[in-house]
């Protein structure tokens, strides 16, 4: 799945992407991103197939 994150001005959130040992996705943003960001983050997901939906 294809997630992509975007802050009130529109510029890339840079994300980090890993996997737990059940298979279940994780998305982390740096802990200094998070704390810069204010007003709207935009969440786009683009699932793939149903697995990323589960």
């Amino acid at each position: 799945m294809a997630i992509q994150l975007l802050d009130a001005a529109r510029n890339e959130i840079p994300v980090k992407f890993t996997q737990f040992s059940g298979g279940e996705r994780h998305v982390q943003i740096d802990e200094t991103t998070l704390g810069s960001l204010s007003g709207k983050v935009v969440v786009r997901a683009k699932m793939a197939s149903s697995h990323d939906v589960m």
